[in-house]
């Protein structure tokens, strides 16, 4: 409703300014500061009510105006009775935390989540600063490819021709996240990169019965710009995976 609003508000100024001698720097004032009400148009504020930390995420427990609901976001530091802006995500309705043996009725996965005092600035470039699908580039590994399998860098680079189609790939393990969105997310390299992509995110419903640093090879099916929302956009990623053990570094 208040997005709509402000769009018949651009057409009626930008009418305005079509009837009405104003000068360049005018008109781009309005539509700077119309710009910036309509980001904010996407916003919320909550207060946090209750808090647990539980390893990657932190999950929140928020008051938007009475609207009380559970939230994950990229493990952090808050503060109870402290207000925050946040921009909505994607709601899992019963999910289940295997780091704290709970199942919530629904928790809302949010990207954008910032101290109110640290204006709109700091949501934007939250994103940028908790981005879920990329890790840093680990130092020594040098992985073995699979037989009959690809490379990292292979994959990425013919990731047109094999989209659709079962892949094995030898990694060593550099992050893992159990239990979101109903199956764990595993990210792995081996050593090798194409036009910067040196890191592939797995995804499995096996158990996970290794740790970072192992070497392992998984088989699955390669997925391109694949979206879940609420942030996890997915260039290339190895979808309902099986996996065995290969070696340890």
């Amino acid at each position: 409703m208040r997005l709509t609003f402000l769009i018949m508000l651009i057409v009626a100024i930008l009418s305005a300014c079509n009837n009405q001698t104003s000068t360049t720097s005018d008109k781009e004032q309005k539509l700077d500061e119309i710009m910036k009400q309509m980001d904010m148009a996407n916003k919320h504020m909550a207060k946090v009510l209750e808090f647990i930390d539980a390893g990657t995420y932190t999950y929140v427990k928020l008051d938007n105006e009475g609207k009380v609901f559970w939230a994950a976001i990229t493990a952090r530091p808050v503060e109870i009775g402290k207000t925050y802006v946040y921009v909505e995500g994607m709601v899992m309705k019963d999910f289940e935390s295997e780091q704290l043996g709970r199942v919530f009725d629904s928790v809302m996965f949010i990207q954008d989540f910032a101290d109110i005092n640290h204006g709109s600035k700091q949501v934007k470039t939250s994103a940028a600063q908790h981005d879920h699908t990329k890790t840093d580039a680990q130092q020594g590994i040098k992985v073995e490819p699979a037989k009959n399998g690809k490379t990292i860098a292979e994959i990425f680079s013919n990731k047109t021709s094999l989209s659709g189609k079962k892949v094995i790939v030898n990694g060593q393990v550099v992050k893992i996240s159990k239990s979101i969105m109903k199956r764990n997310w595993i990210h792995i390299q081996d050593g090798t990169e194409s036009g910067g992509n040196f890191d592939l995110t797995v995804t499995s419903a096996m158990p996970v019965d290794f740790e970072v640093g192992d070497v392992l090879t998984f088989e699955g099916i390669l997925s391109t710009d694949k979206d879940f929302g609420a942030g996890y956009k997915y260039s290339v990623i190895l979808e309902e995976a099986t996996w065995y053990r290969t070696s340890s570094l």
